[in-house]
């Protein structure tokens, strides 16, 4: 019987496998599973000319190292005392942990990237030394009652670069001879006498001491089931959604010593809208394809490369607007947030929809025409069209709000011409699992959930902190 079995080859998942490992237990003990397939083999279409193929698997977000790095610039926003709210960046684990704990796990994570390849690659911390220019940021948001910022020291390793890193965690992974599945889907637990021991997927059963599910966002769904039916216990969570945008880099200049510009705006309606995986200089407009019900949406994300020769001289990033509907939406994520992408994906023939800000200020879908009338050049192939026709109301109007009062910190911004909006990107992680502390244990004894799945975090560095914590939490 296997120690343990991990669904889900994200960073949540391989960090709970490595932390396995580096604890003495066997690689042979150990089962991983992935609906994707190994990081080399992942490949995506995608580009400024090549609309989403619809893939049966989707590479940008399944796949060893899952959305956190095969198509994702691999981002490491750390957690330091020196800036008190940087817990609040990638997740929630400071309901658990003390800064202190945090920044600790912090530290963990990045020491385990550098034994992987990450300290050869000259990856500098950003956001700790900051400019007049950005201290005058500070100044101007400080003034303003509306915005926010949760200021963290930042290293950006690269999309490109993120691949060679989790290559080299996948192959030491296989070297130790865990039972790596990849290509395999979850479908049930296996529950008996009230414990958790096993799992069915679609090549079989298999039996363990500790279930661990790291099902990514794109697992959110199936875990809303798996709680359903196994009275898992569950807790309230928020919803994020939204839009991506692109804008030229020279616009975007003020907030360059930030780098990770993570500020939080509240719009008329009082919900909070924030940005959300600022990429700069050398960023790339993805889609992202989730099949649920025997049905293929598609959303948008962006990443950014860490190469020079890659530079595209704009800057992409999500304006994300959290939701929390209490008891007034049942099922949120089906009933709201899916329901709003069908539509999108709908007027948009299958695919997603680009805008100008012009055009939508305007009261009028975009064309191909007046997309290249823009002083954005698009990194995706969208389809030209009426954001506004999809969207709800209060989300676009508390999008707008916060495009506005941005641009008293990045001139322009709000000059219609300078900002192309993709939509929809959405985050699934309104399903939110209950656990007894930052290591993913349920009610369920024997059953892990972690990552973003659980709601609980919704970045690499949280993440991966959580994987650990799941590993120290079976070891013990």
């Amino acid at each position: 019987m296997n120690n343990a079995i991990v669904v889900g080859a994200g960073v949540s998942g391989v960090f709970t496998v490595l932390t396995l490992l580096d604890n003495g237990v066997e690689g042979k003990e150990i089962t991983l599973i992935d609906k994707g397939d190994f990081i080399e083999k992942r490949h995506c279409f995608v580009s400024d000319t090549q609309s989403c193929k619809k893939c049966k698997t989707c590479s940008v977000i399944l796949g060893m190292g899952g959305g956190g790095s095969g198509y994702n610039d691999g981002k490491q926003n750390l957690i330091s005392k020196e800036f008190p709210n940087s817990p609040n960046v990638g997740g929630n684990l400071i309901k658990f942990h003390t800064i202190e704990e945090l920044e600790v796990l912090s530290n963990k994570v990045v020491d385990i990237y550098n034994r992987f390849g990450m300290d050869k690659m000259n990856v500098k911390p950003m956001g700790a030394d900051l400019s007049d220019s950005a201290k005058k940021v500070l100044e101007i948001i400080g003034a303003n009652p509306n915005l926010d910022i949760h200021q963290c020291i930042t290293q950006h390793i690269g999309s490109e670069r993120s691949r060679e890193i989790y290559k080299n965690m996948q192959d030491y992974i296989l070297e130790k001879e865990v039972n790596v599945m990849m290509n395999t889907s979850l479908l049930d637990l296996i529950i008996d006498n009230e414990k958790c021991v096993g799992v069915v997927t679609d090549k079989g059963e298999i039996l363990g001491k500790h279930i661990v599910l790291g099902l990514g966002r794109y697992g959110n769904v199936l875990i809303g089931d798996l709680l359903e039916k196994y009275k898992i216990e569950k807790e309230n969570a928020t919803i994020d959604i939204g839009v991506r945008v692109e804008v030229p880099s020279k616009i975007m200049d003020p907030l360059a010593d930030f780098y990770e510009a993570k500020i939080v705006c509240k719009g008329r309606y009082k919900d909070e809208a924030r940005m959300f995986c600022y990429n700069r200089l050398r960023a790339q407009c993805v889609n992202e394809k989730y099949d649920i019900n025997n049905e293929s949406l598609l959303t948008v994300n962006g990443h950014a490369y860490n190469s020079e020769e890659m530079t595209t001289n704009t800057d992409n990033f999500a304006i994300l607007v959290k939701r929390d509907f209490g008891d007034d939406i049942d099922k949120p994520i089906d009933n709201y947030v899916l329901s709003s992408v069908k539509m999108v994906n709908s007027i948009a023939k299958g695919n997603t929809i680009m805008q100008t800000l012009e055009d939508l200020k305007s009261f009028r879908r975009s064309t191909e025409e007046s997309i290249k009338r823009s002083n954005v050049s698009p990194t995706l192939k969208s389809y030209p069209g009426d954001l506004a026709n999809a969207i709800p109301y209060r989300i676009m109007c508390t999008i707008l709000d916060m495009i506005e009062e941005l641009d008293a910190i990045c001139k322009g911004i709000n000059d219609g011409k300078n900002m192309i909006l993709h939509g929809m990107e959405v985050k699934l992680h309104s399903n939110g699992v209950k656990v007894k502390d930052g290591s993913g244990k349920t009610n369920i004894p024997g059953l892990y959930i972690i990552g973003d799945c659980s709601s609980h975090t919704r970045g690499n560095i949280q993440s991966a902190s959580m994987g650990i914590l799941c590993a120290e939490d079976i070891i013990k």
